[in-house]
């Protein structure tokens, strides 16, 4: 991979465009480009993240995740890396105000990603609507160097990937249904997500009682667990007193 070399005193100067728990996400203007660059906290950086890093930059997913293009030294350390940038992103949690049906088709992108990254032995883990990119009706997974890599463990769990694991003990390809039948209920519905997560922290229930009791009844739908498919997000509205 190539690298991006800059002192700690010209990463001040440049412009914020993001923030999260493990760094900030910078706009630079590299080789005539403009691109987002995210520079970790003090002590966050870790030889698995770099590994990581490197195993998603070799993989060809570059339509379905915010793939990194080079690695970023700060005053001759490797602490970050750079990954492309569209003003005219969005995140999936922008777009509430679709209508039902415009909000399926977008679910049934994000089955799909999730679909093939398992393929590439990629675990999302953290897998929320603030973590999805959408532009022109495209879909992105950003946040890359928190995926679970082959036998690399993801860094960070959201809380529903914390219950599933607590749960099983493992991160497997069941992580991120658990946490896409949840972002599902979210995105589809307004003012679920209290009584959800209210729901889940009592943790009682199994991974696949869960699903039956929260998506497949609710839904009135037997196929959904296996196709990640919504025929009708009215049944789920209508119901979601019941959660």
């Amino acid at each position: 991979m190539k690298k991006i070399f800059l002192s700690n005193k010209a990463i001040k100067e440049l412009e914020v465009i993001g923030m999260g728990a493990e760094g900030v996400i910078y706009k630079y203007n590299f080789e005539g480009n403009t691109v987002a660059i995210k520079i970790f906290n003090p002590d966050i950086f870790t030889s698995n993240k770099l590994k990581k890093i490197e195993l998603v930059h070799s993989r060809e997913i570059d339509k379905i995740v915010t793939k990194p293009q080079c690695l970023v030294c700060v005053d001759g350390k490797i602490n970050g890396y750079s990954m492309e940038y569209d003003q005219n992103d969005q995140n999936l949690e922008s777009l509430k105000t679709l209508t039902p049906s415009e909000k399926l088709e977008y679910l049934k992108k994000l089955r799909d990603i999730i679909e093939t990254l398992h393929k590439h032995n990629i675990i999302i883990g953290d897998l929320k609507a603030t973590n999805i990119l959408v532009n022109e009706g495209n879909i992105k997974i950003c946040d890359i160097d928190n995926f679970k890599v082959d036998d690399l463990d993801p860094d960070i769990l959201n809380l529903y990937s914390k219950q599933y694991f607590r749960k099983y003990k493992k991160m497997d390809e069941g992580l991120d249904i658990f946490s896409f039948n949840i972002l599902t209920i979210l995105f589809l519905i307004d003012g679920a997500a209290d009584e959800l997560i209210n729901y889940i922290m009592k943790g009682s229930y199994t991974h696949n009682e869960y699903l039956r009791n929260i998506i497949e009844i609710l839904l009135n739908d037997k196929e959904y667990t296996e196709s990640y498919i919504i025929d009708d997000p009215s049944k789920l509205k209508r119901k979601t007193k019941e959660f």
